[in-house]
């Protein structure tokens, strides 16, 4: 299992963030031509006063060793189910694979404080937890790797996005 948390700094409000963050064709763009992911549906969002839902269909590119690629299959998908809690800018995360269910555990929060007047500091504590007897530690960090990469990505992005 591994725990880790990366920081990142948009350019932007909080308010501006998340309008971004949730718009549908932002992240069409960002999953697709950002991250390099295969499929993304935007397959449901809704709103209550206090906090948004989302849950997004995701097909990444297999970039996994080939031990592992085997083992989780070529159509592995994910869900991402995400709840955004307005009062406390916290957006609560997990992934579902499409395979191993009950092995991988993908789960965060992100956080969005602000920093000045058109600031936010983006902190991600992910946790990552791999059952697989064998090559677990190897599955973990292989996750970490790449969600390490696309938060830096995410954050490259809408820096550029928020910057015209």
């Amino acid at each position: 299992m591994s725990k880790f948390t990366t920081t990142h700094e948009i350019n932007c409000t909080p308010d501006r963030f998340w309008t971004i963050f949730f718009d549908k064709p932002t992240i069409e763009n960002l999953y697709l031509n950002s991250l390099g992911v295969i499929d993304i549906q935007v397959v449901n969002q809704s709103e209550l006063s206090t906090r948004f839902f989302q849950k997004l269909g995701v097909k990444p590119k297999m970039n996994f060793p080939d031990p592992l690629a085997k083992l989780i299959g070529e159509e592995y998908r994910y869900t991402e189910e995400g709840t955004l809690d307005k009062t406390s800018n916290l957006f609560t995360w997990k992934w579902t694979p499409s395979t191993l269910v009950d092995k991988l555990k993908i789960e965060g929060v992100l956080r969005v404080q602000p920093i000045g007047d058109s600031k936010v500091r983006l902190i991600s504590d992910v946790t990552v937890e791999i059952k697989v007897f064998g090559v677990g530690s190897l599955m973990d960090s292989v996750f970490e790797k790449q969600i390490r990469t696309d938060n830096e990505a995410k954050a490259v992005f809408y820096n550029q996005l928020t910057a015209g």
